[in-house]
């Protein structure tokens, strides 16, 4: 379980998710409102995760992976399926 504001174990339970499913995974700060309390309040929590997964030798490919690629990917996706593709208009 990960204490609140506790970027470090935080990171620790990315690591394993990493660890068991490969780097199939997002994370990112509740900035619209789950409370002060939590681990990660803003971009500032998300830059912080981000160098405790740096210390914990993930490699940097993974880590761009897991804090912006996979949720772009997954958005675009989204986006593509219920807009279409108007960027070729």
């Amino acid at each position: 379980m990960v204490g609140a504001r506790d970027t470090r174990g935080y990171a620790r339970e990315i690591a394993k998710l990493v660890d068991k499913t490969g780097p199939h995974v997002a994370f990112g700060p509740d900035i619209e409102g789950v409370g002060p309390n939590w681990t990660v309040n803003d971009c500032a929590g998300v830059r912080t995760v981000i160098l405790h997964l740096d210390e914990m030798k993930i490699g940097a490919d993974v880590i761009e992976q897991i804090a912006y690629r996979n949720y772009a990917r997954v958005l675009k996706e989204a986006l593509s399926a219920r807009y279409g593709n108007r960027s070729q208009r």
